[in-house]
């Protein structure tokens, strides 16, 4: 996990705008959330095995 350099971002909403989103996007989020949720990448991936059962379970 990391940080995207603004031209890849600029890139890739422009291949793909239905998937990824806009520099300004991209900035806007980075402002409202400049630091990450979890401490860890092993926390993170915790979270979405957790979150993988849980669809399961309907």
């Amino acid at each position: 996990m990391g940080y995207i350099c603004p031209a890849c971002v600029e890139y890739l909403s422009q291949r793909n705008p239905e998937r990824f989103h806009s520099s300004g996007e991209y900035a806007e989020a980075l402002r409202r959330y400049p630091e990450p949720i979890w401490a860890t990448t092993e926390e993170a991936h915790r979270v979405e095995r957790e979150l993988g059962q849980m669809s399961s379970w309907k």
